[in-house]
């Protein structure tokens, strides 16, 4: 009965073991829970949807978080 999960995890991150992602995404996978994960390149922990310490992201986040919710719960109204 759990919701869908997006997982966004920075390949710089130090305060995350790069490893703890991965075991979520295999325990949603075990209980059958729609999930994506995506690693982001040189980001780091806090980042938001463009940037992390000031620094442009490799890529905008937002066309993967609208990407996930319209597949999960629709497409906007318009």
């Amino acid at each position: 009965k759990s919701p869908p999960v997006l997982i966004l995890q920075g390949t710089r991150d130090s305060e995350v073991d790069p490893n703890q992602p991965k075991t979520l995404a295999a325990v949603l996978t075990q209980h059958h829970v729609a999930h994506q994960i995506k690693f982001i390149e040189g980001a780091g922990h806090g980042f938001d949807f463009e940037a992390w310490r000031g620094q442009p992201l490799a890529e905008d986040l937002r066309p993967t978080v609208l990407a996930f919710l319209a597949k999960h719960l629709g497409a906007p109204a318009k």
